[in-house]
């Protein structure tokens, strides 16, 4: 990376620099860069920068529009040619009195900045297609996304994996379907497993037998993973797929005769936080571990609670009364 780059600015898109660049000459106009002490150095290398710079990459991230576009050839464009037009149009208005070393030259190291960001990002969304053409020319399907990290990018592009991080962050790429899609979309990473999971299991919830669109999964993780396997070739574990329907929002809804169960069950809890020797309820804690209390009322009262349930158990800090404290718990795992 070239030493008149800076690392503030390689989040910033080119619509978020023109308007960064907006806020500096109202800033000038207002007289808040006056150097009483000749005018000397460069704003580009200020804390001041860096920090504007910084707070405007992380304004309007879900409004900023694409910057290059993949044809139907998988070639890559950039479109933000008149965005730079009106950049450059503005920087115009800076002056410099007096003869000045290009180092000293705010709107030339900003230019600079930008043109060598732009041509790092051509080339790591042009390896990125690369790895992803089958995914980009088909992005619903989840399944042809291909693994990718960070440093297999910064590898070919010859990039630190921090600086590759930084140019991807919040930039947006147009597919040959005029989809609009994040670029880091397209790396994946370590989460690759979840996104595929996560999509097989969005492909099962078309089968009625498997889910019903009010009352959740009918079948249990087991059952699912199984599925996945037979049907599309992934293995999952169970309890994978459990917190795969967690992340989606998903918990299975157990019907009216397991609300009753629930209902059952709050009772239960109930009685057991009478007692002193399990329960304090100045604290409104438990005295014992969660899984203890769940063997303990298995062992005297033959009701098994689901994990997900007893995990509820630990009304720390909790200042609730002992009778909402149950159901408080178990509504969070409705």
């Amino acid at each position: 990376m070239p030493s008149v780059v800076s690392i503030a600015t390689m989040e910033l898109t080119q619509q978020q620099i023109i308007e960064l660049v907006g806020e500096i000459l109202s800033d000038i106009e207002d007289g808040k860069f006056d150097d009483k002490k000749g005018g000397k150095g460069n704003y580009f290398d200020t804390q001041a920068f860096r920090d504007k710079s910084k707070t405007k990459a992380a304004q309007n991230i879900d409004n900023l529009d694409p910057e290059f576009a993949i044809g139907n050839d998988l070639s890559v464009q950039p479109i933000t040619s008149e965005t730079r037009a009106k950049i450059v149009e503005a920087l115009e208005s800076l002056e410099r009195m007096g003869p000045v070393s290009f180092s000293q030259i705010f709107s030339q190291r900003l230019l600079k900045t930008l043109d060598w960001t732009t041509d790092a990002r051509h080339r790591i969304l042009q390896h990125l297609v690369g790895v992803q053409s089958e995914y980009i020319l088909t992005p619903d399907n989840k399944i042809l996304l291909n693994p990718q990290t960070q440093d297999d990018v910064a590898e070919v592009v010859e990039l630190t994996a921090s600086s590759v991080s930084r140019l991807v962050k919040f930039l947006k790429v147009s597919f040959p379907d005029d989809s609009v899609h994040p670029v880091s979309s397209l790396i994946p990473g370590h989460q690759i497993d979840r996104i595929k999971g996560e999509y097989l299991l969005g492909l099962l919830k078309d089968d009625a037998d498997l889910y019903h669109p009010e009352r959740g999964w009918k079948k249990s993780s087991k059952v699912l993973a199984r599925e996945i396997s037979s049907r599309f070739g992934f293995e999952f574990a169970p309890r994978t797929v459990r917190k795969y329907i967690a992340n989606l929002g998903e918990q299975k809804d157990y019907g009216n005769k397991a609300k009753e169960n629930i209902a059952r069950i709050d009772a239960i809890i109930a009685e057991y936080m009478e007692r002193p020797d399990l329960f304090d309820s100045k604290l409104g804690a438990w005295k014992l571990p969660a899984k203890n209390i769940r063997r303990l009322i298995r062992e005297e009262r033959g009701m098994v609670i689901p994990k997900q349930w007893i995990e509820a158990l630990t009304f720390e800090n909790c200042n609730q009364s002992q009778e909402n404290l149950p159901k408080r718990a178990f509504s969070e795992r409705r």
